[in-house]
């Protein structure tokens, strides 16, 4: 724990493998939700800062509304045609 004016500051010295890789502390992790999923990564030019990257999929349930008849609905295949594109 490093104190610079007002703020503490936790300092862990983290060894890096010899393919670059680095363990980020289970309880940042936890604390923001990282449970091997992505992080930011932002590079500058004297360090590297990362950041939770906060993916909440839940807000885009039910959040589009179509047209379709429910056979349709029900059928990737004839959906897929019913909407007119690909899907890849």
């Amino acid at each position: 724990m490093i104190i610079i004016g007002d703020f503490m500051i936790n300092v862990e010295i983290r060894n890096v493998d010899s393919q670059g890789r680095l363990l980020l502390p289970s309880s940042w992790r936890k604390k923001h939700g990282v449970d091997g999923r992505e992080v930011y990564v932002v590079v500058l030019e004297d360090r590297i800062e990362i950041f939770p990257l906060k993916s909440d999929l839940k807000r885009f349930v039910d959040s589009v509304e179509i047209d379709v008849p429910e056979e349709i609905f029900l059928d990737y295949h004839r959906l897929r045609k019913f909407l007119g594109r690909e899907v890849r």
